[in-house]
């Protein structure tokens, strides 16, 4: 994830006008929501003065990776749009045993994701699958759909 990336935190306490390379933030009262890039958020959360709002824990996780095993016919499961985001944010605070399981849930999900998202790119790809797409996902759909178009048409003017 990128560090201009923009994710939600919820202030733990109340946060004075601030500023952080320039940057103004603040000032927020305790419990209240703000949306700022993830290097001034990890740097909120690191001061004690904020948590990141949208970690995943291994319930949700495994609700997520149970969802999209259990779809019929290569249909993709809805996730939140900022799936990976989130994702992401837990992974790099957890640690151990709840680690290792959670990224071993994680690969499976994502393995199944990308074998669906690869079989849709071949043909075009229902609207409702399109919806059921993260950012992330619909740009990778996008790119091999392209590719898979342009590889296509090479062959095609071949007489293949």
């Amino acid at each position: 994830m990128e560090e201009y990336t923009l994710v939600k935190v919820v202030s733990t306490s109340d946060i004075p006008e601030t500023k952080l390379c320039g940057l103004v933030v603040g000032p927020v009262g305790e419990g209240r929501e703000l949306e700022v890039s993830l290097w001034v958020a990890e740097e909120l959360v690191r001061a004690g003065l904020a948590r990141f709002r949208d970690e995943l824990d291994i319930q949700t996780l495994t609700r997520v990776h149970w969802g999209e095993l259990v779809q019929k016919g290569g249909a993709l499961s809805k996730v939140p749009e900022d799936l990976y985001v989130r994702a992401d944010l837990t992974f790099r605070r957890m640690r151990g045993e709840v680690r290792e399981r959670a990224l071993r849930l994680f690969r499976e999900f994502l393995e199944c994701r990308l074998r669906k998202i690869a079989r849709l790119s071949v043909s075009e790809a229902p609207e409702a699958q399109l919806r059921n797409m993260t950012p992330e996902e619909r740009r990778l759909y996008e790119a091999l759909r392209a590719e898979v178009e342009r590889w296509r048409g090479e062959l095609l003017k071949f007489g293949v």
